[in-house]
């Protein structure tokens, strides 16, 4: 499996993305010190161990299903009640993505590997003093993040590729165009058997191709 780091990427033209997912304030506790943390992905062969960790002392960790946690860096810095629900926690992440094609590992800021299968995203924080780099699965950053334009419009990921196509057009966002036209390709490649939806990823390339040469 390739391994990588955060030096063989540039952030540069990279598409900006903002976290959007809330976490319930009853999914977290604080550690006391040495809970072990493993945080489950799912993958072809099914789930398996993404990353384990062991907690420190005030460490906040989040339970996503039993068996299946993580311990978000820097909690308090990327999270905060939410004034519109105090029932929740929301993120103040937001930072920039590099879509992959293969599984790859990295290391994280945090000091483990984490194993990022094919259609996952290499991240540059860019919460704090200096930017962190690290991987995201590709189905929990589409939960998770919104595509952010340069006038802060926000368009979830969870909206079909065609739907993001059209929003990155109408605001002449090159970086983002390019973004989907990578991920289109790659899901055309991902199509079996299915005639008609690999013709839709065909589409998507066709138009994002017209829409990045006439903005250029």
């Amino acid at each position: 499996m390739k391994r990588v780091t955060a030096n063989d990427f540039d952030f540069t033209g990279a598409p900006l993305f903002r976290k959007t997912a809330t976490i319930p304030v009853a999914s977290v506790v604080f550690g006391k010190g040495g809970e072990k943390v493993v945080t489950l992905q799912s993958g072809a062969a099914g789930q398996f161990a993404e990353t384990i960790n062991i907690a420190q002392l005030g460490d906040a960790i989040v339970t996503r299903s039993a068996g299946d946690s993580y311990i978000p860096k820097k909690f308090s810095n990327n999270f905060e009640i939410n004034p519109g629900n105090s029932n929740e926690y929301r993120s103040k992440n937001f930072g920039r993505a590099i879509f992959q094609e293969e599984d790859f590992v990295i290391m994280a800021p945090w000091g483990e590997d984490q194993t990022i299968a094919a259609g996952g995203v290499v991240f540059q924080s860019l919460v704090g003093d200096s930017p962190e780099v690290y991987g995201n699965q590709g189905h929990s950053f589409e939960a998770d993040y919104a595509r952010e334009a340069a006038d802060g419009a926000l368009l979830p990921l969870t909206l079909p590729l065609k739907t993001q196509l059209q929003w990155a057009n109408d605001k002449g966002e090159i970086v983002h165009l390019s973004d989907i036209r990578a991920r289109a390709v790659y899901a055309r490649e991902m199509v079996t058997d299915e005639k008609k939806s690999a013709e839709v990823f065909s589409e998507i390339i066709r138009v994002a191709d017209i829409a990045i040469l006439l903005l250029k």
